[in-house]
C-alpha cells in the first residue's frame, strides 16, 4: 500500500509544516517550522527524503505483511477447532480486524509519509532555508531514524509478542484438546453413573418390588399363624372343653361304680348270704330229707303199728277168746298188752311230732321257695344290671380309646401346627434378616446415591467454573480492553504492547499454561468408578 502511494504524482508544493510524532510522546520539539518558503532544491529533497522514508518503512511493510499472513494463518488454523472454540475464532477474527485497524494505521501512517512527500515536495521554495537548517534536518532525521529504530524495535517486540500470542493460542488449543479428552472421559463416566444410576433404580424397584412381596409374604405368613394359632386355641379350647366333659363322664362313672361297687359289695354280702341260708336251706333240705326218710319210717313204723294194732286187735279179740279158753297167762297178757300200749304211745306222739316237723319243713320250704323265686329275679335283675353296667363300662372304654385317638390326632395336628409356627416363624426370621439386609443395602445405596449427587454437584461446579473461565478468556480475548493490560507472566515490554497498541492476552488461573485442578475431578471421577 505505501509502494502504491508512492506511486501517486506529486502533489503542488506547500509551506513545510513539521507535525508532531503521534507515537513520540515529545514529538519534534528542535524542529521549528520556517514560514519562509523556498522551492530551489524542492524536486532533490523530495526524492531524498521519499527514498530514505521508503528505505526505512519498507522492511516495516513487509514486516507487517508478514504478520497479515501468520494472522491469516492463524485464523485457517482456528477454523479446526470444533464447536467449543468458536469464541476463540471469534477472538482470532477480533485480532484479525485489530490487525486490519493497525493495517489501516500502516494506511494512515503511508498517507501521513505522502502528506510529509507533499509537504517535503512544497520545500523547493524553501531550500535556501532547509540549507540553512540542514542541521536541525539531520538532527531531525537522526531522531527519526531512532524513532525508526524504536518502532522498528517496538515490531520486533510486537513480532516477538505475536509468536507468544501463537504460542499462547497453541497452548489454548492443546488445553482445549486436553479439555476436550477429558470432557469426553467426564462424558463417559457420567454416561456409566447414567447407566449405573438406572441400573441402581430398577434395582431399587426389583428390591422395592421384593421387599412388597417380603412384606405380602409376612403378612400372609403372620395371618395364616394367627389363624392356626386361632384354629389351635380354638382346638385346643375344645379340646378343654372335651377333656373337662370327659373328665365329668369320668367322675360321673367313677360315681357310678363307686355306687356300683358299692351295690356290689352289698349285692355280694347278700350272696354270701343267700349262699349261708343256701346252706342252711340245703342242711334243712337234708334234714327234712332225713325227716322225709324218717317219716317214711315212721310211716312204716305206723303202718307196722297199725298192723300190730290190728293184730293187738285180733290178738285181743283172739286173747278174749283165749282168756275165754285160757285164764292162765292172763296176767303175763295183759303186761304185755299194757307195754304194747306204752309203745304204741310213745309212736303216736313221735308220728305227731314228725306230722308238725314235717308241716313246719313244709312250711319252711314254702318260704324257702318263696325266697328263693325273689333271690332269682334279683339275681336276674343283678345280672341284667351287670350286663349294662358292663356294656356301660365298655361303651366307656371305646369312648376312651376314641377320645385317646381324637387326642392323639389333635396332638399330632397341634404338634404339626407348632412345626409350622415354628417354621413360619423361622422364615419370618429369615425374611426379617433379609429384610434388614435389604434395608442395609437401600442405606448403602442410598448413601452411594449421594456421593454419586455429591460428585455430580462437584462435576457440575467444575464444568461450571471451567465454562466460567472459557467465557473469561473468550471475554479477555475478545474484549477492548484486555488489548491494553499487560501479562502478568511472562512479563512483556511496556513499550512493546502499550506504545504500538497491539493486544497481549492476560495468563488467568484457568489458563492452560497453569496447572489445572484435574487431580481432583479424576479422584472424584476415580471414587465413581469405584462406586
Amino acid at each position: 500500500m505505501a509502494a502504491s502511494s508512492s506511486a501517486q504524482p506529486p502533489a503542488e508544493p506547500k509551506p513545510v509544516v513539521f507535525v508532531h510524532n503521534p507515537r513520540s510522546p515529545d514529538g519534534s520539539p528542535n524542529v521549528k517550522p520556517s514560514p519562509v518558503p523556498d522551492t530551489k532544491h524542492e524536486a532533490m529533497m523530495q526524492e531524498f527524503v521519499h527514498a530514505q522514508l521508503m528505505t526505512i518503512l519498507q522492511p516495516f511493510v513487509d514486516q507487517l505483511e508478514l504478520l497479515s499472513d501468520a494472522l491469516n494463518a492463524l485464523t485457517a488454523q482456528t477454523t479446526e477447532i470444533e464447536d467449543e472454540v468458536l469464541q476463540h475464532r471469534e477472538q482470532v477474527a477480533q485480532n484479525q480486524g485489530r490487525l486490519t485497524a493497525l493495517e489501516a494505521r500502516a494506511t494512515e501512517a503511508s498517507t501521513g509519509i505522502q502528506e510529509v512527500h507533499k509537504k517535503v515536495s512544497g520545500l523547493g521554495n524553501t531550500t535556501d532555508v532547509l540549507l540553512a537548517d540542514h542541521s536541525q534536518v539531520r538532527a531531525a532525521i537522526a531522531e527519526s531514524e531512532s524513532q525508526l529504530a524504536g518502532a522498528s524495535s517496538q515490531i520486533q517486540k510486537l513480532l516477538g509478542g505475536q509468536d507468544g500470542i501463537i504460542a499462547q493460542l497453541d497452548r489454548l488449543n492443546n488445553g482445549l484438546d486436553h479439555a476436550e479428552q477429558k470432557q469426553l472421559v467426564v462424558d463417559k463416566r457420567l454416561e456409566h453413573l447414567h447407566q449405573f444410576c438406572k441400573d441402581l433404580k430398577g434395582e431399587q424397584a426389583t428390591q422395592q418390588e421384593s421387599i412388597r412381596e417380603a412384606h405380602m409374604k409376612s403378612d400372609r405368613s403372620s395371618e395364616a399363624i394367627r389363624k392356626t394359632n386361632a384354629q389351635a386355641s380354638q382346638k385346643q379350647g375344645e379340646d378343654e372343653e372335651k377333656f373337662a366333659c370327659l373328665n365329668q363322664h369320668a367322675r360321673g362313672f367313677e360315681a357310678k361304680l363307686s355306687h356300683y361297687l358299692g351295690t356290689f359289695r352289698e349285692q355280694d354280702n347278700m350272696l354270701k348270704a343267700h349262699e349261708k341260708e343256701f346252706q342252711r336251706v340245703a342242711a334243712e333240705m337234708a334234714k327234712l330229707r332225713s325227716s322225709e326218710e324218717l317219716h317214711q319210717h315212721f310211716s312204716e313204723l305206723f303202718l307196722q303199728v297199725r298192723e300190730f294194732n290190728r293184730r293187738v286187735v285180733k290178738l285181743e279179740d283172739n286173747y278174749s277168746q283165749v282168756s275165754l279158753r285160757n285164764g292162765v297167762d292172763l296176767s303175763v297178757f295183759q303186761d304185755t298188752v299194757a307195754k304194747i300200749h306204752e309203745q304204741a304211745e310213745e309212736n303216736s306222739l313221735k308220728i305227731a311230732s314228725v306230722d308238725r316237723n314235717q308241716a313246719n319243713s313244709t312250711q319252711q320250704v314254702d318260704v324257702l321257695s318263696k325266697t328263693l323265686v325273689h333271690l332269682e329275679e334279683a339275681i336276674q335283675n343283678f345280672d341284667h344290671r351287670a350286663t349294662v353296667i358292663d356294656g356301660e363300662v365298655q361303651d366307656l372304654h371305646f369312648w376312651q380309646h376314641g377320645a385317646t385317638e381324637k387326642f392323639e390326632e389333635h396332638n399330632s395336628r397341634l404338634q404339626s401346627c407348632k412345626g409350622d409356627f415354628q417354621k413360619c416363624q423361622k422364615e419370618l426370621n429369615a425374611k426379617g434378616i433379609e429384610l434388614n439386609d435389604l434395608r442395609q443395602d437401600i442405606s448403602a445405596t442410598q448413601r452411594r446415591l449421594s456421593r454419586i449427587d455429591g460428585n455430580v454437584d462437584i462435576m457440575q461446579k467444575y464444568f461450571t467454573g471451567f465454562g466460567k473461565g472459557l467465557q473469561d478468556t473468550s471475554r479477555c480475548v475478545s474484549s477492548r480492553d484486555t488489548f491494553n493490560t499487560p501479562r502478568t507472566s511472562p512479563q512483556r515490554p511496556h513499550s512493546a504492547t502499550v506504545s504500538t497498541g497491539l493486544p497481549s492476552l492476560p495468563v488467568r488461573s484457568d489458563s492452560p499454561t497453569r496447572q489445572r485442578p484435574w487431580s481432583s475431578i479424576e479422584r472424584t471421577t476415580r471414587d465413581i468408578d469405584d462406586l
